[in-house]
Formats: C-alpha cells, structure tokens, sequence
C-alpha cells in the first residue's frame, strides 16, 4: 500500500515546535528555510502571505511550506469585534523518502490542508509542544514519532482527495512506477537512461515518460540528474572524498561536468559548497 511503502523509508528530522503569537495588528515574517515550515492554527484568525498567495488561518489549519518560500503570519479581530491573539503551533521539519526526496519537494505552494473535527491531530501538535517545552531526554526522538504520525494522517487525508495535492504519492501506487524511484534512489550512479528506466517500470518508452512527468513534474533524466546531485552534496558534507571521487562516485565521468550540473542546482561550486 502506498503509506506502508511511503513510510517504510521516511527519514524525519524535527525542530522544536513553539507557539508563535501574533496580534491583529501585527504581523509575524518568516525568512525562506532550508526545511520545511509547518504552522497548524490553535487559536484565531489570521492570514499568511506567500508565494504569491494569500491563506485564510483558522483553528485546526495545517499549513505546509515549502523549503525557501518566504512568508509571513498577520493576526485578524475577532468577528465580534473584539481583539484577540492568533496562536499558531510554529516548526520546521525535513522528511525525506529514500535518501534524496524530500516528501514536500514538488509543492508549487503552501499546501493548507483543514483539520477541523480532527482531535489526533490537535493532540499531535499539543504533545509536540509539551515535549519542546520539558526539553527532556529522547527529545529528538519523540518529536520524530508524533511527527511521524501528524503525516500519516495529513497522507491519508491527501490520498483520499479526488486531486491528491502531491501527485507523485499516487506515481508510488504504480508497481512499475515505484520500483523505477526506488531503483534511481537506491543507485543514482548507474548509467540510467529513459530506456532502461522504462523496461525496469515495464512500460512503453513514451507512456512511461508521460507518466513519470505528469507525476513528478520533470523528466526522469532531469530527476536521476537532482537525485545524484543531492547524493553528490551529501558525500561533500559528510566525506572526505575527493570531488574528483564523488563525481565518480555519483555517476559523472568528468569533473567539469558535474561542476557545471551541480553549481546550477546549488548555486555554488561543489568546493566551495563544501567549505560551507
């Protein structure tokens, strides 16, 4: 089943939670982070502004920001006219599938998903707060597991939208689909090519790359490219290889080349990104 595969390799990192208050006549600005932003609404009516949108706040709101998307929180009154604060369960976190995709990567925008009626999710974030509060031993760990479960019930409630809102959770219910990423994850430095990839999914050449654009948003090429250039900036950070080894290691014969492909995506060259 699609969580079961989903959460099987769903490596989750969490920051603490904290309660950002904003009043009706302020207003809270968030820089673009690295990690995910989440902010669920426990109290009040605000908006946040972002990506070229704006979102209604209302208690029981979850919403999902992606990485480097700028925004901010305002609170509004109260319909009865009264001021009131908005209080809002503020975090960041990183959930990546496999070793190199980020399980919001895709999001065009912020994704706002409404909680109301939904007591599990209200108490997910109460405990995350209570934990983040006690800074007691096996933190990371706790966070990690309520954080687990608030996405299995954000996945189910998105899987059972007529639209899911991250189409290639659904690519992940195709055997042939599936197997294809898992493949790509698994072996970024294979020498990967669309044919290949389609006779691993069992696909035809020209439905296999509809489908996997259609899901992903990019062609399976352009994919294997960002999976091996994030691997290649994981082995930068955590090695001492030469960057003459990790392009190799990732699976560019030349050193230019790698240089040129991974100073697009990163926006630095690779020895550089590594003194970083």
């Amino acid at each position: 089943m699609l969580l079961d595969r989903l959460l099987s390799d769903l490596s989750i990192q969490v920051e603490p939670f904290a309660v950002c208050r904003v009043s009706d006549t302020s207003r809270l600005r968030f820089r673009g982070f690295g990690w995910v932003t989440l902010h669920f609404v426990l109290e009040g009516r605000g908006r946040m502004h972002g990506a070229g949108r704006t979102v209604d706040l209302r208690p029981s709101t979850l919403v999902v920001v992606p990485p480097g998307t700028p925004h901010s929180i305002e609170g509004m009154a109260r319909s009865t006219g009264t001021a009131g604060d908005l209080e809002v369960a503020c975090g960041r976190i990183n959930a990546v599938y496999g070793p190199h995709l980020g399980l919001f990567d895709r999001l065009p925008g912020p994704l706002v998903v409404d909680f109301a009626g939904s007591p599990d999710v209200e108490r997910v974030f109460a405990r995350l707060l209570e934990e983040a509060q006690a800074e007691t031993a096996g933190l990371q760990a706790m966070t990690s597991a309520l954080m687990r479960e608030c996405l299995v019930l954000l996945l189910r409630k998105l899987c059972a939208e007529p639209d899911c809102s991250l189409p290639w959770l659904r690519a992940l219910d195709d055997p042939g689909l599936a197997d294809v990423v898992d493949l790509i994850l698994a072996q970024p430095e294979q020498p990967h090519s669309v044919d290949s990839l389609a006779a691993s999914a069992s696909m035809s050449r020209t439905a296999f790359a509809t489908a996997f654009a259609t899901s992903f948003g990019q062609t399976p090429m352009a994919f294997v490219r960002e999976v091996r250039l994030r691997r290649a900036a994981e082995l930068l950070r955590t090695t001492t290889l030469s960057i003459d080894g990790i392009a190799r290691a990732v699976g560019y014969d030349s050193r230019s080349q790698f240089s040129r492909a991974f100073q697009r995506l990163f926006m630095e060259a690779p020895g550089r990104y590594r003194q970083v």
